[in-house]
């Protein structure tokens, strides 16, 4: 005899497009906190390292 379990509801995320810098400011502030709180998984953590790399050289070459 097989035993299946049924799947779990998959729910759509909505993807956040930053309109403005108030906007990048609250989803970077958002993220900072979800990291201290550990709400990302760590496994996750290390496919952060790469864009936010990115993002602190260009914020280091635009502020020169």
């Amino acid at each position: 005899m097989r035993t299946f379990t049924a799947a779990k509801e998959v729910q759509a995320v909505p993807c956040v497009t930053p309109r403005n810098v108030a906007d990048w400011s609250e989803l970077l502030h958002d993220l900072a906190d979800r990291l201290d709180r550990g709400r990302i998984y760590d496994r996750d953590v290390r496919l952060l390292a790469p864009p936010l790399t990115d993002l602190l050289d260009a914020f280091s070459r635009r502020c020169r």
